[in-house]
């Protein structure tokens, strides 16, 4: 009997140890699971806002990318337009010049050849209208 009352003893100190055990324990709180959940919630809903922020900042950092890629041919395209347009303007020019040369070179052989009939005694009977 006494080695049974020893048993009880003991089997009631660690019922009591127990108990004080799982009271102190943050596990067996009350609403403990429902913390744990809305902890768990805010950490992943805090995972997903930077998850959507990096996804924004790659693609942000992707289109830079392309602009830059397709930029030198861009601007590649807008140097040979200037330099078409360059060279009309230029031929354009040209043309101005040749034909205003022609006509002087044309009024000089004119006049040199009424000079050299004029010599001649000579005259080219020209129209006035």
């Amino acid at each position: 009997s006494t080695q049974r009352h020893g048993e009880f003893i003991f089997k009631r100190v660690c019922f009591d140890f127990f108990v004080l055990v799982m009271q102190k324990s943050s596990v067996f709180k009350p609403g403990w699971n429902i913390e744990k959940r809305v902890k768990e919630d805010n950490r992943i809903a805090a995972n997903e806002a930077y998850a959507k922020n990096v996804l924004v900042v790659s693609k942000n950092a992707e289109w830079h990318e392309s602009q830059e890629k397709f930029q030198h041919s861009r601007r590649a395209k807008q140097e040979q337009r200037l330099i078409q347009e360059e060279l009309a303007a230029a031929n354009v020019e040209l043309k101005i010049r040749r034909s205003a040369r022609l006509k002087a070179l044309l009024e000089d052989e004119a006049r040199q050849y009424e000079n050299e009939l004029a010599q001649l005694g000579l005259a080219i009977a020209k129209d006035r209208l």
